[in-house]
């Protein structure tokens, strides 16, 4: 039992003194931290000091400056008048340029040329009377009507007109009568118009 004691007194002495050494360690890396520290700082310093030095003497350089500057005096502005007026009167004046005389030669007449003699209209009342009788009008009936295929405006019929085969009329009715109406209706033509293809039709 004694023995375990003296055991455990033999390791506690060996902590203590280890932590003792430690402690001694560590007090030498904060000293030599703390020297090398104070040695950065101290080196900064000795640089911010030598730039603020710098900067008074760049101020002063320029304040001198400034201060002969201002002790130029001015000189007299000059008005534009004042100087045109000396202009003018340095400048000697040119003598005008005698007019030489010019013989004028005599205008040439401008040739007119001969008015064309216009040809009377012929009015209306020389116009002779209409005759009625002249024009063929029929009435037919529409056996067939559907839309051109051309033209959306137009309608293709074919008119019985009681001749040998019905006509094929082409009519803008579009717009004004439905195609429903148009089938089986009764219409007035003039048949003694020239015939044409509308749209190229083919009938």
């Amino acid at each position: 039992m004694s023995h375990n004691i003296l055991k455990l007194e033999n390791n506690v002495n060996t902590i203590y003194n280890l932590i003792s050494y430690i402690q001694k360690e560590l007090n030498q890396v904060v000293q030599l931290s703390n020297q090398n520290t104070l040695k950065v700082l101290t080196h900064e310093n000795a640089l911010l000091e030598k730039q603020v030095e710098q900067a008074k003497a760049r101020l002063m350089q320029l304040q001198g400056n400034t201060e002969l500057i201002a002790s130029i005096p001015k000189s007299k502005e000059v008005k534009p008048e004042e100087s045109q007026a000396k202009e003018a009167s340095s400048t000697p004046q040119s003598e005008s340029p005698v007019d030489k005389d010019t013989s004028t030669k005599p205008e040439k007449p401008a040739k007119t040329k001969p008015a064309k003699a216009v040809a009377p209209k012929p009015s209306d009342k020389d116009e002779g009377p209409v005759d009625i009788g002249r024009l063929d009008l029929r009435v037919g009936k529409i056996i067939e009507a559907s839309k051109h295929p051309d033209a959306d405006s137009l309608y293709v019929e074919k008119v019985e007109l009681g001749e040998a085969a019905p006509r094929t009329v082409v009519s803008g009715l579009v717009k004004f009568v439905p195609i429903e109406q148009m089938q089986n209706r009764m219409v007035v033509l003039l048949c003694n118009l020239k015939p044409g293809n509308a749209l190229m039709l083919r009938v």
